[in-house]
């Protein structure tokens, strides 16, 4: 996200609410959904942040009504992607950004680690993207400024001690 400018945010699989409290603190105006209502509960008592309970297809929002729409590890989860991303870009500003953290399908762990890779997560994980994928979907969206970065390394390392796990277990 841009550092040192805030707006409004929509996290979109929110967990807990974890993520919007930090850049609540920074001054951001935030908003999540979630699918599990007990996580929206847990956010509302321990963050004292409201998580709308809910699936985003079927809310209703006004067009350019966000600055910033995230997705941490919940695109993967969703039943329609492609239909979520048409939406996703409505509610989004003109200038708006759209940050996505999905396993990468092409990536190394996957053909180091064949069946035993733990982002496959069948059957949680309903699909599974490479960059490629990603772009087409993304540009069917009405998305034309699409950059791909594998530098989550945190999120990385745990895929990769998680793998081993499975892999030893």
């Amino acid at each position: 996200l841009r550092i040192g400018k805030v707006g409004k945010i929509l996290d979109i699989g929110a967990g807990t609410g974890l993520f919007l409290t930090k850049l609540q603190k920074l001054g951001w105006d935030v908003f999540g959904i979630e699918l599990s209502k007990e996580a929206c509960d847990f956010a509302k008592k321990t963050y004292g942040i409201k998580l709308e309970n809910g699936d985003f297809l079927e809310k209703k929002f006004t067009k350019n009504r966000f600055d910033v729409v995230t997705f941490n590890g919940c695109l993967e989860h969703l039943h329609k992607p492609q239909e979520t991303l048409k939406k996703v870009y409505k509610v989004l500003n003109g200038k708006g950004i759209l940050e996505v953290t999905v396993p990468n399908f092409d990536g190394m762990g996957r053909r180091i680690f064949g069946r035993s890779w733990y982002a496959l997560q069948s059957p949680t994980h309903l699909y599974h993207f490479t960059p490629k994928t990603l772009s087409s979907m993304l540009r069917k969206s009405g998305f034309k400024k699409i950059k791909i970065k594998h530098s989550y390394w945190m999120h990385n390392y745990y895929i990769i001690f998680e793998s081993i796990r499975m892999l030893f277990s």
